[in-house]
């Protein structure tokens, strides 16, 4: 499970108590939170100079007016691998359930027993060979052209970033919300990465101006929704999801061109895609450890006045898809 999030990330920097503590008098504690906030706000000013052009709260790079993390390779390598038709590619903003979706793909094709051979990729628990991300850089990510078929891939590319000629696409929404408290986590876990120095106040507002991981989490989605491209799209909803996994399955199942599932399979594929399966047998799956399935965390994590500007942001951007997303994106 995610640890609460702080109200301040820094302990460092923390402001001590107004009350005179132990030895320190008054005066001692008011020159140490002056301190502590001027060394604070100079650690920011800094910090904010370091990442032109954008001048995000984290390591970036601008690839076409949109920013992606700095260790994120092959934007832009349409050249990367030759598309196939039992190709599928998960396509997900950052901590929306990609690692749930490629195990649940996985398990569906092992069911089916494709493929037959044991030393196929599918076989083995390590996303980074089973289900690679395509934006690992080429010497870790290999030929994938090279590798037998079915493949799974994931990617973050925002729409106009994928690849012309894909056949298969999965699309998973999260709620914007819980998107935001995951990924503050993942920011942190991952600091090495990212080099955020600000806190969780801070981080909420970066989100919905669109300066965290990935840019803007309601432009990326509402680009695949409007999917100008007509690629082959199946749109899933994490909350749906974990609301009837068997449904989604099927969903899924049908999607990759298998016929129906029966009994049986549906329960073993359930089995194998639980989160308390996933987090105890699988530790190689990549960000494994971090997997969190609960919905509405930000209930407890958000001040209202920051919830209800999430609320009007995806009215604005994803309400013209309301028939296709819960009310609680809206609420």
């Amino acid at each position: 499970m995610l640890s609460t999030i702080p109200r301040d990330q820094d302990n460092t920097d923390k402001a001590l108590p107004t009350e005179t503590t132990g030895s320190l008098k008054r005066d001692e504690v008011e020159k140490k939170e002056k301190r502590g906030a001027r060394r604070q706000g100079n650690r920011r000013k800094e910090f904010m100079k370091e990442y032109p052009p954008l001048a995000l709260p984290i390591m970036h790079q601008d690839v076409d007016g949109i920013s992606y993390p700095t260790h994120v390779s092959n934007v832009k390598a349409y050249n990367l691998f030759t598309p196939r038709t039992d190709d599928t590619l998960v396509v997900t903003f950052p901590r929306s359930g990609t690692t749930w979706t490629l195990e649940i793909i996985r398990s569906i094709h092992l069911v089916h027993q494709v493929p037959s051979d044991p030393l196929h990729p599918l076989r083995t628990l390590n996303h980074q060979v089973s289900a690679p991300w395509i934006n690992l850089p080429r010497h870790r990510l290999g030929d994938l052209d090279s590798k037998p078929g079915p493949r799974i891939m994931k990617t973050h590319n925002h729409y106009q970033h994928i690849a012309p000629g894909m056949t298969r696409l999965i699309h998973v929404i999260r709620e914007a919300r819980d998107v935001a408290c995951s990924g503050y986590h993942h920011t942190l876990d991952a600091n090495h990465l990212f080099g955020y120095l600000g806190t969780w106040d801070d981080y909420q507002r970066h989100f919905l101006k669109g300066q965290t991981e990935s840019d803007d989490y309601w432009y990326f989605n509402q680009r695949f929704y409007d999917n100008p491209k007509n690629f082959n799209i199946l749109y899933l909803v994490y909350e749906e999801m974990k609301m009837d996994i068997g449904g989604n399955i099927k969903k899924i199942n049908t999607f990759l061109g298998y016929e129906d599932l029966t009994e049986p399979q549906l329960g073993t594929i359930i089995g194998a895609t639980s989160f308390d399966n996933m987090k105890g047998t699988q530790k190689s799956i990549e960000n494994v450890n971090s997997l969190c399935g609960t919905t509405g965390r930000h209930k407890t994590r958000m001040d209202q006045d920051i919830a209800d500007a999430f609320v009007s942001k995806t009215t604005k951007f994803l309400g013209r898809f309301k028939d296709r997303l819960p009310e609680s994106y809206f609420m």
